[in-house]
C-alpha cells in the first residue's frame, strides 16, 4: 500500500487539475489513515523492547518519507496553478463551476478549501508529534510549514474575490509579461518553473522598489540582444542554467519571506 502510494504520488502529472485535486483529497486521505493507524498501532503496543523500538522507528521513518514526496507534490502544484495562475485560468475557462470547488463564497465571506494549500504534518524522527520547518516556511525537500500555507490560502483567496483568475487581465508595462527572455532561453520554456519564479520575483519583489524597476527597465532593453548572440553562437544553456539555479534558491526564500512579512 505503501509503496503504491508513493509511485501514485510521483506519478501525477503537475499541469493536471484532476490529478491537483487526487492528491489534495482522495491521496490525502489515504495518507490520513495510514497516520492514523500507526498512531494507535503505537498507543496500543507495550512492547518497549529495544527490537520493537527499532521496528516502529523505521515504521516512523518510512511513513515520514511518503509525507514529504505528498508535501513537495502539493507544492509543486500550488506553484503551478495559483502563484503561475496562467494554469488555473484555463481550467476555469473552461469550467467555470469549478471556481465553486475550490473557492465557496457563501455568506459573502469566501474561503478557499485548505485541502489545495495544506500539507500534511510529519512525524519528528524522535517521537510521534508534529515538527515545523525552517523559519521561511519553506523545505524544497518537505514542502511548506502551516504559516506559509496559510499565507498562499489568504492570497488566493483575495483574488477569488477580486475576480483575478476569471477576468480579462489587463496587460500593464512589464507587470504580468510572460517575458523573461534569458531564463526561458535557459530553460527551453516560458512555462518552466524556474522561469515562473524569476517572474514573481520581477512582479513581487523588483517591481516594488525604484532599484527594481529600474533594473527591470535595462533588463528588458538589453535581454533579447544578448539572447540573439547567445542563440547566435549556440551558448550552452547549461552553463547559463548553473548560476540561474543558484539564484532560484535565493529567491525562493525571499518569495516565501515577502509573502508571510
Amino acid at each position: 500500500m505503501k509503496s503504491e502510494l508513493i509511485n501514485i504520488i510521483e506519478n501525477l502529472n503537475p499541469r493536471s487539475f484532476e490529478d491537483y485535486k487526487k492528491l489534495g483529497f482522495e491521496l490525502r486521505e489515504n495518507l490520513t489513515q495510514i497516520i492514523e493507524k500507526k498512531q494507535e498501532d503505537s498507543k496500543k503496543d507495550k512492547d518497549v523492547s529495544q527490537e520493537n523500538l527499532r521496528k516502529d522507528y523505521l515504521k516512523q521513518i518510512s511513513i515520514n518519507y511518503i509525507i514529504d514526496k505528498f508535501n513537495v507534490k502539493l507544492l509543486q502544484y500550488v506553484r503551478i496553478f495559483f502563484i503561475n495562475d496562467e494554469l488555473i485560468r484555463n481550467v476555469l475557462q473552461k469550467n467555470i463551476s469549478i471556481e465553486r470547488e475550490i473557492f465557496d463564497d457563501i455568506g459573502g465571506f469566501g474561503s478557499v478549501d485548505y485541502r489545495y494549500f495544506y500539507s500534511i504534518s510529519r512525524f519528528s524522527e524522535i517521537k510521534m508529534d508534529k515538527i515545523t520547518l525552517d523559519p521561511h516556511g519553506l523545505d524544497e525537500e518537505k514542502g511548506m510549514n502551516i504559516r506559509l500555507a496559510m499565507a498562499y490560502k489568504r492570497e488566493v483567496e483575495d483574488k477569488f474575490k477580486m475576480k483575478y483568475y476569471t477576468q480579462q487581465r489587463k496587460q500593464q508595462s512589464h507587470k504580468g509579461s510572460n517575458s523573461c527572455f534569458i531564463a526561458t532561453y535557459a530553460y527551453d520554456s516560458c512555462e518552466n518553473e524556474n522561469v515562473t519564479l524569476y517572474r514573481n520575483y520581477r512582479d513581487l519583489v523588483l517591481l516594488d522598489s525604484l532599484l527594481g524597476r529600474w533594473f527591470i527597465h535595462q533588463y528588458y532593453n538589453f535581454s533579447p540582444s544578448i539572447v540573439k548572440f547567445f542563440e547566435k553562437i549556440n551558448f550552452p544553456k547549461k552553463l547559463l542554467r548553473f548560476p540561474l539555479n543558484l539564484f532560484v534558491k535565493i529567491i525562493k526564500k525571499k518569495l516565501a519571506n515577502n509573502l508571510t512579512e
